[in-house]
């Protein structure tokens, strides 16, 4: 879509409210209030046939009725009227609307009729909208109030235009703005989505990506239409700077069908979520509360330049708290420089014994000037790179305290994160109220006020990782893309052999096992002769995916009497324990060397179309579903990424007798695959590698089996 379209949406010239009502409690009223009360400079027509004005403003009776040009329609009329105002709205050249109307896809199947037609009608029209069942937008820099949820305009905040918030709940993006403005963050933009008929969360994620200069954009979501066009905005946001922190809701809901493979089964629709979130860098929280930190940290665009975290306390075990939770969040707790070691010593009280954590005690509280100096000596260490402080407040000392808080934070380019308590009432809430006046970062519970530090650091690694990238990292290339799909065309069926679908990873410069097909006994034995022993035996056939369960294999045979023995073993069982299944031979393949065990999988998800699996073999994927995904392409840094998200990524280390796993050769498949499975969209229902052998470094890889599974409606 043409993203400045939307801009007669967010910065409308003209605004009619079509069902405007003299009612401020009334959906069509309040709209009309909010615009004139928040100084809206553009022109506004209310449009009702049972008023003549409303609050000074001339009434007309019809959109017709008006003689100028309408950017932005807001209408609130019953849902049996609105395919006429629509109509009118086409009629008349209104170029984008919001529709505030429920009683649509909703309801059911009639309300999801009249959906359609709305539809219908506004494309005839070329007419953009919001909704409907929605509670409509505010842009408050263009002071454009056209919601009926929010009647003011953001006001005593102390960072304007702090953020954008995208709700799919209407209630619980009002929920933020209003609970924003408390802790004097003031919204750019908020959208309240509706049924997304016509416009959708992305298409405003979108918008608000290129066509604003919004620092943080945070959402509440239940899902997407178009995990590739996300996937697309996603990168465009790393790319300008612009954090995505979502709310994703539907986490237990059983969104992925029964699948054959193990990957398969094993991945939900939320899995696959969060694999998104972590490849693209966007910050998930799981509460509304833990966003506020978050952007007051982003606010200031005060990017850390990496995760070495200094901690002052005014309390000694308290700070021994603080480290656990850094280090379990992924930060480092650094060592000070001797110089800021000296500079404390200097400062603090003799008994202290100066490291990081430092331990201010009580007198940092009392003694003039003493905080600022603590602060701006940690500050000042090259080995910090980020702050937290953790203080309490007695009696009236907290204006004092927070003016030392805000001097050192102003002079500094380092990120701060403040928490202050009290045992008495008053003072917490003059400390929190000092804060928020002071514009310093800060949060109600410590654990809110980690996580968020930790999310700002994640998120500047992976943005200076995309930078990075996109001047030097050049892609691996396949040398097969586009032939992959010319090869499966001659296959007439879903399931593929084994034989076949190594055949395919090969086109693709897959590494796989050295083996040929054989239909006799004497032919496998010649064929293991011309492998080298010790060499395996599997049955090869298209109806029998899980070959061990029907006796279908027979591993280190050494032999050409091993060998002949064994193809005849494996005959007699297979049509025994499969009797109807269409059997084309065995596969006479290598025996590869023992190495990490992995398996690589794709599956095809209903919104992000195909995507990448990745676990360690054995107990580790099957028992422990230790597992990550990703959406392809894949770069080579987010290749590395994906498999420093596993649990057991400890094991491709050097461990036990083994040294390091050969990590280039795995990365190098990873991203291989990963074009695979974008090349061959919508044909490819499912692939697994498994065993995929890593082998110690210098030594690659080598996809030991593999299973694909076609779609059943693929061009």
């Amino acid at each position: 879509m043409d993203v400045q379209q939307l801009d007669h949406l967010f910065n409308p010239q003209s605004i009619a409210i079509v069902g405007a009502s003299a009612n401020p409690l009334k959906p069509g009223g309040q709209p009309l209030i909010s615009l004139l009360s928040a100084g809206y400079g553009g022109r506004l027509y209310p449009v009702n046939p049972r008023y003549q004005e409303i609050h000074g403003l001339k009434c007309y009776p019809s959109l017709t009725a008006i003689n100028d040009s309408i950017d932005l329609a807001i209408i609130s009329v019953p849902a049996r009227d609105i395919l006429a105002v629509m109509q009118e709205c086409v009629d008349t050249g209104v170029k984008t609307a919001i529709i505030f109307t429920s009683g649509f896809a909703e309801i059911g199947p009639a309300g999801k009729k009249l959906q359609e037609e709305l539809l219908g009608v506004a494309r005839r029209g070329n007419i953009r909208f919001a909704g409907p069942n929605c509670l409509g937008i505010v842009n408050a820099p263009a002071k454009v109030m056209a919601n009926f949820a929010v009647s003011h305009h953001p006001e005593k905040v102390v960072k304007e235009n702090a953020y954008a918030f995208i709700s799919q709940s209407g209630g619980f993006g009002t929920i933020t703005y209003s609970e924003a403005q408390k802790q004097g963050l003031g919204a750019q933009i908020l959208v309240s989505t509706g049924n997304e008929a016509d416009l959708s969360f992305t298409d405003f994620l979108n918008y608000m990506i290129h066509c604003t200069d919004v620092k943080a954009i945070g959402a509440y979501l239940e899902g997407v239409r178009n995990g590739k066009e996300f996937c697309q905005i996603a990168d465009a946001a790393l790319a300008k700077g612009v954090p995505l922190i979502i709310l994703k809701v539907g986490k237990h809901q059983a969104a992925a069908q029964a699948a054959q493979s193990h990957t398969g089964s094993m991945v939900g629709n939320d899995d696959i979520y969060q694999g998104f979130f972590d490849q693209k860098g966007i910050i998930r929280i799981t509460g509304i509360e833990e966003i506020f930190p978050l952007l007051h940290l982003f606010a200031d665009r005060k990017f850390p330049r990496g995760k070495r975290i200094g901690i002052l306390s005014t309390s000694g075990g308290g700070s021994v708290y603080l480290a656990d939770l850094c280090v379990e969040a992924g930060l480092e707790v650094a060592q000070l420089s001797p110089a800021t070691r000296r500079a404390l010593e200097s400062i603090l009280p003799s008994f202290v014994t100066v490291n990081n954590p430092v331990d201010l005690t009580s007198q940092a509280m009392v003694e003039e000037g003493l905080l600022k100096q603590a602060l701006d000596a940690v500050l000042q260490d090259p080995n910090i790179d980020l702050l937290l402080l953790y203080f309490n407040v007695a009696g009236e000392g907290a204006g004092h305290v927070i003016q030392q808080l805000e001097a050192a934070y102003l002079a500094s380019d380092k990120p701060m994160m403040c928490i202050g308590w009290s045992h008495d009432d008053q003072a917490h809430a003059l400390t929190q109220a000092l804060m928020k006046q002071a514009g310093l970062p800060n949060a109600l519970q410590v654990e809110h006020g980690v996580r968020a530090l930790a999310a700002l650091a994640n998120y500047a690694e992976r943005h200076r990782q995309y930078i990075r990238y996109k001047q030097q990292d050049t892609p691996v290339q396949a040398t097969g893309t586009g032939t992959g799909r010319q090869f499966l065309a001659k296959i007439g069926r879903r399931q593929l052999t084994e034989l076949e679908a190594k055949e395919l990873l090969k086109l693709y410069d897959i590494p796989v096992t050295r083996e040929a097909a054989a239909r006799s006994a004497e032919e496998a034995a010649r064929l293991a002769e011309q492998t080298g022993f010790p060499v395996a035996l599997k049955i090869l056939s298209p109806d029998i995916l899980h070959k061990t369960e029907v006796g279908g294999v027979r591993l280190n045979l050494n032999t050409r009497e091993e060998v002949l023995a064994a193809y005849e073993q494996i005959m007699q069982q297979v049509k025994t324990k499969a009797p109807q299944a269409q059997i084309d031979g065995v596969l006479v393949a290598e025996m590869v060397p023992p190495g990490r065990e992995m398996i690589l999988g794709i599956k095809n998800d209903v919104t992000f179309g195909n995507v990448l699996i990745a676990g360690m073999g054995g107990i580790f994927v099957e028992v422990l579903r230790d597992f990550v995904s990703a959406v392809p392409p894949l770069a080579r840094y987010e290749a590395e990424a994906l498999l420093a998200r596993l649990k057991s990524f400890p094991v491709l280390k050097s461990f036990r007798n083994l040294g390091p796993a050969d990590m280039d050769a795995l990365i190098d498949m990873l991203v291989k695959l990963s074009r695979l499975a974008l090349d061959l969209e919508g044909i490819i229902e499912e692939l697994e590698i498994n065993p995929l052998i890593v082998g110690e470094q210098g030594q690659g890889v080598t996809a030991v089996d593999a299973l694909v599974t076609l779609k059943s409606n693929r061009p």
